[in-house]
């Protein structure tokens, strides 16, 4: 009796978890440069020169410094060395001269 009041019971339960709606989350919008997003404010070098993610998540010309610099769709932080290359406060990518070895 027991067992049956049980499997009586499951599809009802089961019917109202299905009845709840599934919702997505909600998409954040953000600033696109090729396949990676960024957060408003954020400063990337595109170009020729330093573009600034605004609130309403465009892209516009800047005068600031960059954030950082973009190779490979990786983003690497100002200072920061890859590939003997060192990322600059404008964004671009300098060549690091090797010390003399001896």
């Amino acid at each position: 009796m027991r067992m049956m009041l049980v499997t009586a019971a499951f599809p009802m339960v089961s019917n109202a978890a299905f009845a709840q709606e599934q919702v997505a989350p909600e998409q954040q919008p953000r600033c696109w440069l090729g396949s990676t997003s960024y957060s408003p404010g954020a400063t990337v070098r595109a170009g020729e020169g330093v573009m600034l993610c605004t609130p309403s998540f465009v892209w516009e010309t800047s005068k600031a410094a960059a954030s950082g610099c973009v190779f490979e769709q990786k983003f690497f932080n100002t200072g920061a060395i890859h590939e003997g290359n060192e990322c600059q406060p404008d964004g671009s990518w300098a060549t690091i001269s090797k010390p003399d070895q001896k």
